[in-house]
């Protein structure tokens, strides 16, 4: 029989009712996984937001995103690295920090390999797409970390999507997530899903977090026709 795609719902709530009632819509929807967005909360309700999240752990996937990178977090690095490794204590399933962050922190990086956090390596470029080599070459380097690996880049083009897409040939002992954001990126986010080496992809509860994300009902209907009905990814 088919198995469809795994999908990860990226929840990205204001308040701590907000947050709730998306756990909520996420059990309901049928998530595979979750994407806890801290950086949309206030620091002053991490804490509870842990405790509320911890039910969920096993399955989720904590961020902490900075404002380079499309993330809400506006405190300072200082601050930001503080609460990583507070993130990283709660032991969730995966921790999404950024591939730029772990080069300039030492310190950060040496407290997740004591604890052995789980680290889901990611990288994003929100202006273009870089050519295939400089992504080779990243993923290589990102790897050496984590074999969980996530390159999202801005696509300008449907050639882009073709392109990132070309990464999963080489992503060899490694879980990568890589697609391109934007309206001409959708086809990526799509189909990166059905790559075998792929854990996963991203989907939203309804709007869009970044640009191009589609909703979860949309993903499973569109992976309910593809492989279902033709067999596509039947081995994923």
């Amino acid at each position: 029989m088919a198995i469809l795609p795994k999908i990860c719902v990226s929840i990205a709530a204001r308040s701590l009712e907000e947050l709730e009632n998306n756990f909520s819509l996420a059990k309901k929807s049928g998530a595979d996984f979750l994407e806890i967005r801290f950086d949309f909360l206030q620091t002053s309700e991490f804490e509870v937001a842990l405790q509320k999240a911890e039910r969920l752990k096993n399955k989720a996937i904590y961020t902490l995103r900075n404002e380079s990178e499309l993330g809400n977090f506006r405190g300072s690095e200082e601050e930001r690295a503080y609460w990583i490794t507070r993130l990283a204590d709660a032991k969730p399933m995966l921790l999404d920090i950024e591939f730029s962050t772990l080069k300039v922190d030492q310190r950060l990086e040496n407290h997740l390999r004591k604890n052995n956090t789980p680290i889901l390596i990611s990288w994003h470029n929100t202006r273009q797409t870089p050519n295939l080599d400089e992504l080779r070459s990243l993923m290589f380097e990102m790897k050496k970390l984590s074999k969980y690996v996530k390159i999202v880049t801005m696509a300008e083009s449907i050639e882009d999507s073709i392109s990132i897409l070309e990464l999963y040939r080489d992503a060899i002992d490694t879980r990568l997530i890589a697609f391109a954001m934007g309206e001409k990126g959708i086809l990526s986010r799509l189909l990166c899903g059905l790559c075998e080496s792929a854990p996963f992809t991203y989907a939203s509860l309804g709007s869009e977090i970044a640009p191009g994300q589609m909703s979860i009902n949309q993903m499973r209907r569109l992976y309910d026709r593809i492989v279902r009905n033709n067999g596509i990814g039947a081995n994923h």
